[in-house]
């Protein structure tokens, strides 16, 4: 890749030699002007230049591996907090591009950490999904009020759960 314009769009030689210089092409050099993600998705170097970041938030060990696990092979990168205070640190310190959070978790639970980041400007975009073992009609309702962008409830589907994701990461 030469002549990059900006952060966001790139020229592109087709067709060419990189070991002929570019005053012995004949006709000219063929350009080709690509945005940065039908670039990377072009050459398959998506995932290591814009890798998504995902926080996840639970208390349960092996639940936090498992979705670790997973959404590293989906080629997501993977941030952790096991409770509710390093959650709403590491969420405002590395403002990731979405939230996986537990309900019952130590210090602050995840009503209060998602209310405290849905309430504040620079962190309200960010989707989260609740992820817990809470079923109940009230605690849907008590995650809506709080601003919880998507409720799932242990045991859970891990391909449901990536599904979800993707379609809050495409948007």
């Amino acid at each position: 890749l030469r002549g990059m314009h900006s952060l966001e769009h790139f020229q592109v030689r087709l067709g060419t030699n990189p070991a002929v210089p570019r005053d012995e092409l004949p006709g000219g050099t063929p350009i080709f002007v690509v945005s940065r993600q039908k670039l990377m998705k072009y050459t398959g170097q998506g995932e290591t230049m814009q890798k998504k970041r995902i926080l996840i938030v639970d208390d349960e060990p092996n639940i936090v591996e498992a979705l670790q696990t997973r959404l590293d092979q989906e080629s997501f990168e993977c941030l952790t907090a096991y409770d509710g205070n390093g959650g709403l640190e590491l969420a405002r310190a590395q403002k990731p591009d979405l939230i996986i959070l537990d309900i019952m978790l130590p210090n602050l639970d995840g009503y209060k950490v998602c209310r405290l980041l849905k309430f504040q400007k620079e962190f309200k975009r960010i989707p989260i999904i609740m992820l817990t073992a809470r079923d109940r009609a009230e605690d849907r309702l008590l995650g809506e009020q709080t601003g919880v962008d998507y409720y799932m409830t242990k045991p859970f589907s891990m391909d449901k759960l990536v599904t979800k994701i993707k379609q809050f990461l495409v948007q």
